[in-house]
């Protein structure tokens, strides 16, 4: 079985004074998914992109601050989200 990485790099930034630009992640539990079903059931809707947001925020190890998600820049947020996507398929 081939091991993959578990992070996500991005071009680097910054929210409030912590630099971002390496995530480490870790996969979602079965609790986390059924709360966030609807990442999975509105796939490519406005309600599907929430809940992945939600989830990709909830598997992020060395998030400083839950916070901090918030003001991501879109591109690392779709990174996130993909990541979490290929994961969970």
């Amino acid at each position: 079985m081939k091991k993959e990485s578990n992070q996500v790099t991005v071009d680097p930034f910054d929210v409030n004074g912590t630099a971002y630009g390496v995530f480490d992640m870790r996969y979602p539990s079965y609790s986390e998914l059924l709360l966030n079903y609807d990442a999975i059931e509105k796939s490519g809707t406005m309600d599907g992109q929430i809940a992945m947001g939600k989830l990709a925020k909830l598997c992020i190890t060395n998030l400083k601050k839950p916070s901090d998600f918030d003001a991501f820049p879109s591109y690392a947020v779709f990174a996130l989200c993909l990541w979490v996507g290929k994961h969970i398929a």
